[in-house]
């Protein structure tokens, strides 16, 4: 598969798999152990706006094996220009919809699962429990307030990440130490 005598043999990737990410497991630092742990990861994204769908396709190109898509708004005109997943026919729909069908163009062998719900209290730990990394990307601090004492109290690791002006900044908290 790789052009070398060897092929590349996986009990955790299958054929199509090891296919697909070849030049990842050969041409790159990632290799065959790492491939086999992105697809055995789970990441929620929350935001599927500019940061967010960024940030999607990027999980869905490495194969990560499970990704969750967690937001509630609907594609508008003034999103276009910035959140580069979307386009004209998708105008009024919900970004997550969207999102996942988009993004299962781009790589199908992912399980894409998705909360078009808007987080509260009430149901943030039910929706961030089976995943390992929680990432934020909607830029409201009500958010980050829950999302970080909602992964605080599990094992996940959480990802806040905002612009402000053309500065960026992100932060990173590992599991169950929530944001000091």
């Amino acid at each position: 598969m790789t052009g070398s005598m060897n092929p590349i043999t996986s009990s955790v990737l299958s054929v199509k798999e090891i296919r697909r990410y070849t030049h990842q497991i050969v041409h790159s630092p990632i290799g065959l152990n790492s491939q086999e742990r992105l697809k055995q990861a789970r990441v929620l994204v929350v935001g599927a706006g500019g940061k967010g769908a960024a940030i999607l396709e990027n999980l869905a190109s490495l194969g990560i094996g499970c990704v969750g898509i967690s937001d509630n708004a609907q594609v508008q005109e003034q999103d276009l220009s910035v959140q580069h997943l979307y386009g004209n026919l998708d105008l009024g729909k919900q970004k997550a919809i969207i999102s996942r069908e988009k993004l299962r163009e781009l790589n199908p062998m992912i399980d894409y699962r998705l909360h078009n719900v808007f987080l509260t209290e009430a149901n943030a730990r039910g929706i961030l429990q089976p995943y390992e990394l929680i990432i934020d990307t909607t830029g409201k601090p009500e958010t980050n307030r829950l999302l970080s004492a909602e992964s605080g109290q599990g094992q996940q690791h959480y990802i806040y990440c905002n612009t402000f002006g053309s500065s960026a900044f992100v932060f990173v908290s590992p599991a169950g130490k929530g944001k000091t």
